[in-house]
């Protein structure tokens, strides 16, 4: 990848917690430290301007698993394209398929593995 990435992952309670103990934060911590481009950041819930019960989430019918903001960049750190929304990310297994797919396919534009979009950006299934 000659450009580079945003990752905004949920850090709300319940999000981070993948069922089985994974840990998604220090695999995908992991990972930006690995690139030259690539930026995490810890932020709040992702889908807050919709009602719990329509959260996708912890906080509404999703349960547990972290969602991610995912937005590509150049070098110099400005937005190439659209956002899109990845997760939930349950198992060790969907954060190597989104590390995996920023790593070859995001710079390529292909999109996100099905299994990893489950909302659009507006937040609707």
């Amino acid at each position: 990848m000659t450009g580079g990435f945003t990752l905004v992952v949920c850090d709300l309670g319940g999000c981070l917690r993948a069922p089985g103990g994974h840990d998604v934060l220090g695999a995908l911590g992991a990972f930006v430290r690995s690139t030259c481009h690539g930026v995490l950041v810890r932020a709040g819930c992702l889908f807050q301007a919709l009602a719990d019960e329509d959260a996708p989430c912890c906080r509404g019918r999703g349960g547990a698993g972290a969602f991610v903001l995912v937005q590509r960049c150049d070098a110099a750190r400005r937005p190439l394209g659209p956002a899109v929304v990845a997760g939930p990310l349950h198992e060790a297994a969907d954060t190597a398929a989104l590390c995996d797919w920023l790593a070859t396919g995001l710079g390529a534009g292909e999109p996100l593995p099905s299994h990893l979009r489950p909302v659009t950006v507006s937040g609707t299934s």
